[in-house]
């Protein structure tokens, strides 16, 4: 029995083995960048122009995430001290 390898079996099946080969960043390293991008978003967004409860709004979550990223970058800092991929990341963001 022949088997017909198709050039879209063939890319599923490499795009596949590629995903397999990635190096996933730990949770923590993770939710520190999700908190990190929220900030920066969030403090991109406040405006004297935005209402006040708006503006309110946007101060907290700015607070939210802020804060939890300025906490998590000093700890992930402190816990991957050799690993470079982790250390770029942290440093990546002026909180």
């Amino acid at each position: 029995m022949k088997i017909k390898f198709t050039p879209l079996a063939i890319l599923l099946f490499s795009a596949g083995c590629s995903a397999v080969q990635t190096n996933a960043l730990p949770a923590d390293v993770e939710a520190f960048q999700n908190n990190a991008e929220d900030c920066q978003h969030f403090a991109g967004e406040w405006d004297s122009y935005w209402l006040k409860s708006e503006q309110e709004q946007i101060e907290a979550s700015v607070d939210k995430y802020c804060g939890a990223a300025r906490k998590q970058q000093k700890q992930l800092q402190k816990k991957y001290p050799g690993d470079k991929q982790v250390q770029e990341i942290t440093a990546e963001y002026d909180l």
